[in-house]
Order: structure tokens, then C-alpha cells, then sequence
């Protein structure tokens, strides 16, 4: 299932200056609450401090994985997650929820909690396909309420390897006659590839444009712009167009050259494109469609760059740029339809209103899913009052038969405007499986909590086992410790059974002799029968109040 696009610069301005902050804690090691603290912080621990992909083949996707770990003795909230390139993709995952894409639509928010000691992996992916080859540099950005690290960013590379297309009748690469022609004669690498021998400059190709940078002014979401700007040969031999990249999705592109016409999808698999001789030109169609755009709702500018690479050896990419101003005419409540958690086999159904006090009169026409086989929507208008804008309600479904896992879709409207004319609105949902685990603070989500405790005492927590589903039993075998800091020494797991397969309590007793640890936590390793969930871990952690210092 496809996911949206990433950050918009808008959106990431503020965060990239903060990311001017102090590296990030890498190697910082856990730190307790000491006896007699007035105050508990949360501390973020990162695996690592940067993503450097090394060297890749153009059309592959690298990806690497960061986890953050609370090492501090407060609630670590983290809020948003993002990159400022569009070529990324984030998945976060957690002890409950795996691979969650992280979706720009909503700012990248993922409003998520890590109690002391939680982890979390967020792992990202680099479609290369869509950058050009080179070395390749943005940032990652981790905002959360570590007091010391509240915006987090770290860097990531990758050098994008591209083949040298074919040559052309009469072209030569200087490769078939054994000799390194580009090492003789100074050669250097260009766009990530080894460049042809030097060509002098009265005789070669020339790439130029009759426009580099197409301005819209102020447009509104949902429009599709174009702009048709054309490429001319002003050198004195032939020049080779060998691809066309775009930097985002929501920029597509049509190119007619020699008498061909390439849409969108051959543009994309085609490497080698066509021929111009000198004084010959070539149109290039972009079309920027803003309802795909990122970040919906908000006012921001849009740049999107289009590059063109040719055998011009004074300029082997040419970059064309569209920009627009771009605003949200209408009003999209929830701004995403989230369903959240479904069970497997359950189903959901949530709905989202769509209205605007500027369009004037508008009509939506359709309401589409990409994905109908895990998803449908229908659409119908909701009566207002006389002189309220006009209303549609969307009402999406999650099928039953979809899989388990973590999706981010959107739905599609097709809008009746005269420059409206598509709505993008971003749906998340996970399945997971029917068998629900309950801890003794179901607030804080799978984490059982023994609290502050009294020195010299023990105490047992509880966690509840309901199984949804009588036609597949959920047998628990056993319930074990595992990671236990400082010690497991003393701690007991009982399992109660209330109804075979499905519904059990287990107890969990930490004992009254971890006193000179004032911190402790560990996992309740669970194993069952059962094809959905055979094993599962659930945090467990607690403090020892410190003992009050008698006044002499």
C-alpha cells in the first residue's frame, strides 16, 4: 500500500534550526532516578547518531534502522518524526504496534509514548529510483520532550550509482579499447558516473531551456498546474536526453521529442529518451498535481524540481523548478480518517465532513479508495442549514478480510470546481490480531506498572488475556521473565486460568529485596498456541520510594 509523501519545507524550517541543538545521545548511558530526586526527566537514547547508506545502484531501496530508547525516569513523548526529502519513507514500530508508516499528511505527528525503558525502532527506506546519482544529503528530525534533545537531528547519505546509458551510432564511451581515457585526460565523475573524455567546448552539446523556474502565484489545493517548457539543443553536435527525474510524486511529466511522446510511467523506466541536433528542441510537460502535495491544510510554498540529464559536459543535469503559493480552500474533518487499532476479522468504519466557506458552490462527484480490497468508501450530502456552505460526508470501511499490519492509504474525491479538482485525505489503520492484553493502567498501553513502592514490601500487578475470537483458542503455555534490571532474583509469574483458550490472568510479584536498586523493569515473556500471536512482550517496571533521612 502506498504511503504519502514526506515533510514540506514549511514545515521543517523551524526544526532545522533547531537541529543546531546538541548531537544527539548516541552513547548516552541509563541513568536512574537517585534517591531523594525532587524531579523525573525523560532522556532519549538513539543507536545511532547518522544513516550513511554508503554507495547504490540507482532503482534499489536502502533502508536502516534507529532505535529510541527511554533511559530517563519520566514519560518520553515523542511528537513528530520526518525528513525533509520526499525520496524517504519512515515506518515506526513498538512492542504493540509494528511497522506504522509515519505519514507527512498529518506533519509527521505519531504521538507516541515511551514509558521509562520502552523502545521503539523507526526504520527508514530510500527509494533511489527517484534521486539523481550523486551523493545525496538531507536530515532526519526527532522532536520529543527530552528537556536536553527536544529536537533531534540526524544526517543521511547516500551515493546514487547510474549506469551510462547505450551509446548512440558515432558516440563513444572510451572504454572499448582497454585504455582509462577519463584518467589520462583528467576525467572526473559526474552525476555519479565516470564522465567521457573532454570535449571541446566550440564543438559539443548544449542543454538550455526557454524557462528555468515557472511561478504560479497563489493556487489552491487541489488544483493541477502545468507548465510546458522546452529544451533546445544550442551546441554544435548531438545532444542525448538519457533521463528525467521529478523530486516528488505529485509532479508528473510529458516529454515529446522527435516526433515520440513519453508519458509519466516511460519517462520513469526509460533511460535513454531521444536525440536533439544542434538547433532542435524537445517539450517537456509538468504537471504539479497539489492535491498530493504534503502537509494538507496548511498554507506553505511549494518548489518541486524536475531534472533533465543529457550528455551536456558543461551541464550534465539541468534542473527546472515549478513553485507555487498554497492554501487550503475547504475544511476536512478529521483532517485523517484513523481508524486505529482493528481486531482481525472485525472490521471498522469511520467518517470524515468536507465543506468550504471560499469554493462557493462545489460539488463532490466520487469518493474512491485506492485499495478496495482493504478498504471502501461511499459519499452522500449532508443537509445544513440555508446559506451554510455545502457538506459531504465520506464514510470508509476497513474490510474484514484485510491482513494483519499497519497500512496508510488516502481516500480520493473528485471535486466539480472550476480549479478544485482533487482531495487527498490520508487514512491509517492496523489490524491486529483478537487477542487483547490488559495491564493494570490500559492508559499507558501494554506496560504494567508497579508504581512507587515501600521498601521492605512486595506487590503483585495483573495482566488480563481475552481472547475475541471462540473459533481460534488461545492456549498460554507459560509465562517467563526476560531483560529484568537489576536482577530477576525474586520475582514471581503466576498464570490463573479463567477460561481455557480464552481468558487468563497473570500475576506478577516483585519482590521486597530490590530496595538498593531504586529502579527496576524487565519483560513478561508470554507463549501460547495460537497462529497470530505464538509469543508476546509486555514492559513491567516500578520504583522503591527512598527512604526519609531522620533529622538529628
Amino acid at each position: 500500500m502506498r504511503t504519502l509523501p514526506l515533510w514540506a519545507a514549511s514545515f521543517l524550517a523551524p526544526l532545522l534550526a533547531a537541529s543546531l541543538l546538541p548531537p544527539p545521545l548516541a552513547a548516552a548511558r541509563a541513568i536512574a532516578p537517585q534517591e531523594g530526586a525532587k524531579s523525573r526527566t525523560p532522556q532519549a537514547k538513539l543507536s545511532r547518531n547518522d544513516f550513511d547508506f554508503g554507495t547504490v545502484v540507482a532503482g534499489t531501496a536502502p533502508s536502516a534502522d534507529l532505535t529510541i530508547e527511554n533511559v530517563g525516569d519520566a514519560p518520553l513523548n515523542i511528537t513528530r518524526v520526518g525528513v525533509t526529502c520526499e525520496c524517504a519513507k519512515l515506518h515506526l514500530s513498538t512492542t504493540t504496534r509494528l511497522n506504522v508508516p509515519i505519514d507527512s499528511g498529518d506533519e509527521g505527528r505519531v504521538a507516541l509514548t515511551l514509558e521509562p525503558g520502552d523502545v521503539a525502532t523507526l526504520r527508514m527506506t530510500v527509494d533511489t529510483s527517484k534521486l539523481p546519482g550523486g551523493l545525496f544529503e538531507k536530515k532526519l528530525l526527532v522532536v520529543c520532550n527530552d528537556p536536553k534533545n527536544g529536537a533531534i537531528s540526524l544526517p543521511f547519505k547516500v551515493m546514487v550509482e547510474r549506469a551510462l546509458p547505450p551509446a548512440a551510432p558515432g558516440e563513444a564511451h572510451g572504454e572499448h579499447d582497454g585504455h582509462d581515457h577519463a584518467a589520462e585526460s583528467g576525467g572526473r565523475e559526474v552525476a555519479g558516473r565516470a564522465a567521457a573524455p573532454p570535449v571541446d567546448p566550440a564543438l559539443a552539446p548544449k542543454l538550455e531551456a526557454d524557462l528555468y523556474k515557472a511561478e504560479f502565484g497563489t493556487v489552491y489545493r487541489g488544483e493541477v498546474l502545468k507548465k510546458t517548457f522546452e529544451l533546445k539543443n544550442n551546441g554544435k553536435s548531438d545532444l542525448t536526453l538519457q533521463e528525467i527525474r521529478n523530486t516528488c510524486s505529485c509532479a508528473a511529466s510529458k516529454l515529446t521529442i522527435d516526433g515520440r511522446t513519453f508519458v509519466e510511467d516511460e519517462l520513469r523506466d526509460t533511460k535513454r529518451l531521444g536525440i536533439l541536433s544542434p538547433g532542435e528542441t524537445a517539450e517537456l510537460e509538468v504537471e504539479l498535481k497539489t492535491a498530493a502535495a504534503t502537509t494538507p491544510g496548511k498554507d506553505q510554498l511549494l518548489s518541486k524540481a524536475i531534472r533533465v540529464f543529457s550528455n551536456d559536459p558543461a551541464r550534465p543535469v539541468l534542473t527546472l523548478t515549478v513553485e507555487a503559493n498554497m492554501t487550503s480552500p475547504f475544511t476536512v474533518e478529521p483532517a485523517t480518517i484513523d481508524f486505529g487499532i482493528v481486531r482481525k476479522g472485525g472490521g471498522g468504519k469511520r467518517s470524515a465532513t468536507i465543506w468550504s466557506d471560499q469554493l462557493g458552490e462545489f460539488k463532490v462527484t466520487s469518493a474512491k479508495s485506492p485499495n478496495p480490497e482493504l478498504m471502501t468508501v461511499s459519499l452522500a450530502r449532508v443537509a445544513t442549514e440555508p446559506g451554510a456552505p455545502p457538506t459531504w460526508r465520506i464514510d470508509a470501511e476497513v474490510s474484514a478480510a484485510a491482513p494483519m499490519g499497519a497500512f496508510g492509504s488516502h481516500v480520493e474525491l473528485a471535486v466539480d470546481h472550476e480549479r478544485v479538482k482533487e482531495i487527498l485525505i490520508p487514512v491509517h489503520f492496523s489490524v491486529e490480531p483478537n487477542v487483547t492484553f490488559t495491564d493494570n493502567k490500559p492508559d499507558r498501553g501494554e506496560l504494567l506498572d508497579f508504581d512507587v513502592m515501600v521498601p521492605g514490601t512486595s506487590k503483585t500487578v495483573e495482566l488480563t488475556i481475552e481472547n475475541g475470537d471462540p473459533t481460534t483458542p488461545y492456549l498460554l503455555r507459560s509465562a517467563a521473565l526476560g531483560n529484568v534490571r537489576p536482577a530477576p532474583d525474586g520475582f514471581v509469574a503466576e498464570v490463573v486460568e479463567v477460561e481455557k483458550g480464552m481468558k487468563y490472568v497473570v500475576k506478577l510479584t516483585a519482590p521486597a529485596t530490590l530496595t538498593k536498586a531504586s529502579y527496576f523493569q524487565g519483560d513478561l515473556v508470554l507463549t501460547a498456541d495460537h497462529p497470530d500471536v505464538p509469543t508476546r512482550k509486555v514492559r513491567f517496571r516500578g520504583w522503591f520510594k527512598a527512604a526519609e533521612k531522620s533529622s538529628q
